[in-house]
């Protein structure tokens, strides 16, 4: 959209990436490195802390990075390190930032429990899914759901294509 400009294709693709993950809204990126460096980039300025699973993939270290947050690592998948730095932080904005399968370990994160830290310390969930899309799901949908604020999902693994997607509701995709 940059370099040629908004076409129809791209508003039917986000419709119907939203409607197949169950999201308001998308938007879509040229690869998933754009779409994690570009959305948490633009959600996150200086004013939030972002927690961030330790081995979280480097597209989303690089996104925080260059958003001006406070980085904050949490120990992988350990919600009681978790929660205390949550408990811990002065900051107004939160932001929660994991992947929901871990593509080094093969593990996945416990999102239905990172949620509830969220909604505790009025914090903003993240999900990378880009190794779940297409696999996991009961529509291929991915491992991320409602309780994630952003999802991000690749379309160039399991489903074999070029670009990546960021799914939010209707007002998070205005950032």
């Amino acid at each position: 959209r940059l370099i040629r400009g908004h076409r129809d294709v791209f508003d039917a693709l986000e419709t119907k990436f939203a409607a197949w993950v169950g999201a308001e809204a998308a938007l879509f990126f040229a690869n998933g490195y754009a779409a994690n460096v570009g959305c948490l980039s633009a959600i996150c300025d200086a004013s939030y802390d972002v927690f961030i699973d330790r081995l979280a993939h480097a597209s989303l270290v690089d996104g925080v990075r260059l958003s001006g947050a406070r980085k904050v690592y949490f120990r992988h998948n350990d919600l009681v390190h978790l929660g205390e730095l949550l408990a811990k932080s002065k900051a107004k904005k939160k932001l929660i930032v994991t992947e929901s399968l871990f593509s080094m370990d093969g593990d996945r994160a416990p999102l239905a429990d990172i949620a509830a830290l969220k909604e505790k310390y009025g914090a903003l969930l993240y999900a990378d899914d880009a190794h779940a899309i297409g696999v996991y799901g009961e529509t291929g949908g991915g491992l991320a759901g409602h309780e994630c604020d952003f999802r991000m999902a690749t379309l160039g693994k399991a489903l074999g294509l070029e670009g990546a997607l960021i799914a939010a509701s209707s007002r998070a995709r205005k950032f």
